[in-house]
């Protein structure tokens, strides 16, 4: 059995217990996990993590520089813009605009 643990948004344990499925996945080659992970790598306390996905609430923004631009331009005052999410990008609500953004930790 499998157990898969999100710590980050961009990182996740994943627990076994048996042997011979740990050298199964640690075989895999980078990004075969798609979108949980872009490397596979066994656990080590001398893992460092120096960056991590973040999402940013953002509220009171004027209706008129309600765009993408200004949502990059707030991004990129914290870490590397990645997007916004659906709802910001479609208009669903002024009330406020969520930015995810790769952030140092």
């Amino acid at each position: 059995r499998v157990n898969i643990k999100r710590i980050y948004s961009n990182m996740v344990v994943v627990c076994c217990e048996e042997e011979e499925t740990i050298h199964k996945i640690e075989g895999l080659k980078d990004g075969a996990l798609n979108n949980l992970s872009s490397k596979v790598e066994r656990w080590s306390e001398k893992i460092q993590v120096d960056n991590k996905m973040v999402w940013l609430a953002c509220q009171g923004i004027p209706l008129h520089v309600w765009n993408c631009m200004m949502f990059q331009n707030i991004a990129q005052k914290y870490g590397e813009f990645l997007g916004v999410d659906i709802d910001t990008r479609c208009f669903k609500s002024f009330v406020r605009g969520n930015v995810h953004v790769l952030t140092k930790c």
